[in-house]
């Protein structure tokens, strides 16, 4: 990994380190299970935007280099939601099954951010090049394209789960359409030349 790769992804941890930080340092934080909460997910959403805008930046641009930056963006986009969710588990629910179960049954965000979470999980456990040749090509990028259906659960999870000011949630979802609709027309352009 070059230079500029390594400090790219250890500014990606800034915002966790600050979050945890302001935790246990900053004492007009009423109530710091909802602010690390609040944190991890609006920071899971924005690498989640990076990790879906680094294939349409590299089309547009032709610039190759940005390839391994997709890579990095979605480790941490699934670091974010990982933490997002052992607050929910560990710190809101003090892992009480009956609780988080109760919590999911009387919430419909919290349903879609599960089901983001399930599909990000294979995604992880066949990260990386010993999995693309133990899985195959094809098969490895049908397991990565649930990225995409994974991108609206988690869309749909910020935007229900916000009660006043939706105007960043409504931001991140047009975002997401976006990108996701470039990568439609990208798909049967192609289709047609063929």
């Amino acid at each position: 990994m070059g230079i500029i790769r390594w400090v790219v992804t250890l500014l990606c941890f800034v915002p966790l380190g600050d979050a945890v930080y302001q935790v246990f340092y900053n004492y007009e934080i009423a109530d710091p299970v909802k602010f690390l909460t609040k944190q991890t997910g609006v920071w899971a959403i924005v690498f989640m935007l990076l990790t879906l805008s680094i294939t349409p930046l590299r089309k547009i641009t032709r610039k190759q280099w940005l390839f391994p930056y997709r890579a990095i963006f979605g480790r941490i986009f699934f670091l974010y939601v990982f933490c997002h969710a052992v607050v929910f588990i560990a710190l809101a629910n003090t892992f009480n099954p009956s609780d988080i179960i109760l919590s999911i049954k009387k919430s419909k965000p919290i349903i879609f951010g599960l089901i983001a979470l399930l599909m990000l999980i294979p995604m992880m456990a066949t990260t990386g090049h010993y999995m693309i040749k133990k899985l195959g090509h094809v098969k490895w990028r049908r397991v990565h394209s649930m990225i995409y259906p994974a991108s609206i659960f988690a869309a749909l999870h910020y935007l229900t789960v916000v009660k006043k000011d939706i105007r960043l949630p409504l931001v991140a979802s047009v975002f997401v359409l976006v990108l996701l609709g470039f990568r439609l027309y990208r798909h049967y352009s192609s289709k047609k030349q063929v």
